[in-house]
């Protein structure tokens, strides 16, 4: 029943947001945490951080399936597609770093009682770093169903697809 509610693309666009705000929330938490200087903001910061990376996985996971459904679209262009998908590569591999980072330090959180504050600043860096992966891939996959967003439109685009 659920199936026939809701296609692969649908579920791409409704989870591929969490990684998006998440990061920003990240980011607020980690700056809140290095100047804070306390324990338990930093455990919640690194905690928040981990969830949010993992949840780049079933939006990673949903993007294949919903590029199959826009190819049988005849309107969807390969272009836009492609360049979302490579960039959504990336933001993967920026997010899962981000994620092992995370890991690491709140490691040392529990064992050592304290992150040192070179790795809470690494932490912050990569964050904010993997917060423009993630933004340039919203914009690209935005591009795909938003010509009115396209910096460059195709040229082989009339003017009834801008």
């Amino acid at each position: 029943m659920l199936s026939t509610l809701v296609n692969p693309a649908q579920i791409h666009l409704m989870v591929n947001h969490f990684p998006v705000i998440g990061i920003v929330f990240c980011i607020g938490l980690l700056t809140w945490a290095w100047f804070k200087n306390d324990v338990s903001v930093q455990k919640l910061a690194l905690i928040v951080v981990i969830l949010t990376s993992l949840s780049v996985i079933p939006a990673y996971i949903s993007g294949e399936p919903a590029e199959e459904l826009l190819e049988k679209n005849l309107n969807s262009n390969e272009f836009y597609i492609e360049r979302h998908e490579e960039a959504a590569e990336i933001a993967l591999w920026g997010m899962g770093a981000l994620g092992i980072l995370a890991t690491v330090s709140l490691t040392l959180v529990w064992r050592k009682n304290a992150v040192p504050k070179s790795m809470l600043s690494g932490t912050l860096f990569l964050a904010v770093l993997v917060f423009i992966l993630l933004a340039r891939t919203a914009h690209l996959g935005g591009e795909i169903s938003h010509p009115e967003i396209r910096q460059n439109p195709l040229p082989q685009q009339t003017a009834s697809e801008n």
